[in-house]
């Protein structure tokens, strides 16, 4: 089945055709985006950086999330972030199992993504079979032609494969028949196979050569009852295999501290048309939590806020976006360590209840008057000091500032042209007849005062949730982005 669109590509296979002699240098990049895992507010700016400094002329995404409505996607934001990707496809597959009990609106589709410096002329879906497999998910190739430069077009191909072993290997034989149906012999392939190291057979259908039964292992009733084993197919290879020398293997998932690397589902194929020149990975968890690990914490911050704020409307349920994963519990919009035995729904969760809401904002008021108060202070402490004149035996031993200044000991009065206005003023609020010193010192200590019963009285347990980060949360996937250099001689 067909279906041709001008708006809908995704990536994670890139087929790429060059249409008349050229001798072109193509980069191209491959992603799973991890859908809205984690603070995607924080995590977009971090991969727009990997993006910026790896440089792919095209890059595809997996798991790539967008409303219903189509208002928004996990790609068009990266687009706004990468102005020199002016072009972009979008193609959601499947609709996502919320939590139960989840409230939030929004992020309702996962599907495939693309973007790409050079111009996409057109696009298309090829739907793939579905397996009677426990993955009901949808699986889909896109393709989109792509403009590379006058005499040059590039085809990318795009799919994400089951998780389930039987259906990958129908998804990878799809895959090839359909390139050979379409004739499209110069062929780069990136994607998320979801092969793991004890079942590289899907991944063998594509680059098998003599296609006999001890090179597709499990995969091969299946590979060959969709392309006959007689049949002529495309000379496919994996471009670590071609690049990699034999002490480096790229395994580029799990990008986590546990259980760390430990298998390679996304990877770059290509045909023999194509020579590689290098292949290299981007992603590592360890740069994103140092550069943004205060970004993190405000996220989550801003996160229990609003959903305290939720709580106070009267707003009941789960409260975040996404399940937490295995290790980890929902509490107040953020995950937090503890498995599912740690989770709480709104209104129940102490640390953002409509209680500590009340709080919240009777808290904020008193310290931002405390803050002006001091600001107000620090004013008439450096207006009084720079209007003083003349040396002094203080001036001579440097000692005419703040604390030893005698004048900002003194009481607070308006000249009298300045009406009665502020006569009255100083008479309805007392503080505004203070020495500047006295005045600035009151305040501070109050304010100081403030922070303290905050921090560890009245929001400590907002704020050690806050401050609970899981160790995959201070990663910005659990994949790495793979990136491919490829020459093409046509």
């Amino acid at each position: 089945m067909l279906v041709f669109s001008t708006h809908c590509v995704a990536v994670t296979f890139f087929f790429m055709v060059a249409c008349v002699s050229a001798d072109e240098n193509i980069r191209v990049g491959t992603y799973n985006l991890w859908n809205v895992m984690f603070n995607w507010g924080v995590r977009q700016h971090r991969i727009a950086e990997m993006i910026l400094d790896a440089q792919p002329d095209i890059i595809g995404f997996q798991e790539v999330r967008g409303h219903k409505t189509g208002e928004r996607n996990q790609v068009a934001d990266l687009k706004s972030l990468l102005p020199e990707y002016r072009w972009m496809r979008h193609h959601p597959t499947n609709y996502v199992q919320k939590v139960n009990g989840s409230f939030l609106p929004g992020w309702e589709t996962e599907g495939l993504g693309l973007l790409s410096k050079w111009p996409i002329l057109k696009s298309r879906v090829h739907v793939l079979s579905s397996a009677n497999t426990g993955d009901s998910n949808k699986r889909v190739s896109l393709s989109a032609q792509i403009a590379v430069n006058e005499r040059v077009i590039v085809n990318v191909v795009v799919v994400h494969f089951s998780y389930d072993r039987q259906q990958q290997c129908q998804n990878a034989a799809e895959v090839l028949k359909h390139l050979t149906d379409l004739k499209l012999p110069n062929a780069v392939i990136l994607g998320d196979f979801n092969t793991y190291t004890d079942f590289e057979w899907s991944a063998k259908v594509l680059t098998s050569t003599n296609r006999l039964k001890e090179e597709l292992g499990p995969c091969y009733s299946t590979a060959t009852s969709i392309i006959p084993k007689e049949r002529i197919i495309l000379e496919i290879a994996d471009i670590w295999e071609a690049t990699a020398d034999s002490d480096h293997f790229s395994f580029t998932f799990s990008n986590m501290p546990t259980p760390g690397l430990h298998s390679r589902p996304d990877r770059v194929l290509a045909s023999s048309v194509f020579k590689p020149t290098s292949l290299f990975l981007v992603g590592s968890g360890d740069a994103y939590e140092k550069r943004y690990h205060h970004s993190i914490v405000l996220d989550r911050f801003w996160t229990i806020v609003s959903q305290a704020g939720n709580s106070y409307a009267g707003l009941q349920g789960y409260p975040c976006l996404h399940d937490c994963g295995p290790h980890g519990s929902c509490r107040c919009g953020v995950c937090v360590g503890g498995g599912n035995t740690n989770t709480c729904l709104l209104p129940n969760c102490k640390e953002c209840s409509s209680t500590l809401f009340r709080n919240l904002v009777i808290y904020g008021f008193m310290l931002a008057i405390c803050l002006v108060h001091l600001l107000y202070a620090a004013v008439l402490v450096l207006n009084r000091s720079v209007r003083r004149h003349g040396r002094t035996i203080r001036q001579i031993f440097g000692c005419n500032c703040c604390l030893c200044n005698p004048s900002l000991y003194s009481g607070m009065s308006f000249p009298r042209n300045v009406g009665w206005r502020s006569s009255k003023l100083q008479r309805l609020w007392p503080c505004l007849r203070m020495p500047p010193m006295v005045f600035f010192m009151i305040f501070l200590t109050f304010s100081l005062l403030m922070f303290y019963i905050g921090k560890h009285l009245v929001f400590s347990e907002m704020l050690n949730t806050t401050y609970s980060i899981m160790n995959e949360e201070l990663y910005p996937s659990d994949h790495l982005m793979v990136i491919a250099d490829l020459h093409v001689e046509i």
